[in-house]
């Protein structure tokens, strides 16, 4: 949020260069010079929406069908199947395929997905999550989500 509002603060006052984040820094600073330009942050938006568009344009024809925003849907959706184990939701909890979710079932996964957390921030794996392990968790976390939303 406060970088939006920075962002848009410098683009009131007329300001053609501003200070990123450094992952979008590393993708757009065409200059290598530290510094993000609106032409730098232009330019490396339309890369990217071209380089998408691309992708949805499957049959290279400059137009993208309703067909081909199908399959692209679809294929998004089997790669994140795909990362899940290929279980969702009611498979995903239902561990003895009875149609039901019992408490222990629910329960256990629960306890699962904890300790699956736990021991992936207990980077020393000491079995104690400390303040800076939690914070490079959560800085770990955040990074992931701004690269996917800048790839």
């Amino acid at each position: 949020m406060n970088k939006r509002i920075i962002l848009a603060a410098a683009l009131a006052l007329g300001t053609t260069t501003v200070i990123a984040a450094p992952h979008m820094l590393e993708r757009a600073d065409s200059d290598g010079d530290g510094l993000l330009t609106l032409q730098e942050m232009q330019d490396a938006h339309s890369a990217k929406t071209a380089e998408k568009f691309g992708k949805l344009d499957s049959n290279a024809d400059g137009l993208v069908s309703t067909d081909e925003l199908q399959a692209a849907h679809a294929e998004r959706a089997e790669k994140r199947k795909a990362r899940r184990g290929g279980k969702r939701g009611m498979d995903k909890l239902d561990s003895d395929g009875d149609g039901y979710i019992s408490q222990a079932e629910f329960t256990d996964a629960h306890a699962a997905r904890l300790e699956k957390r736990f021991t992936k921030i207990d980077a020393n794996a000491d079995g104690v999550l400390t303040e800076d392990e939690i914070h490079e968790a959560r800085e770990n976390r955040r990074d992931k989500r701004r690269s996917r939303r800048y790839d």
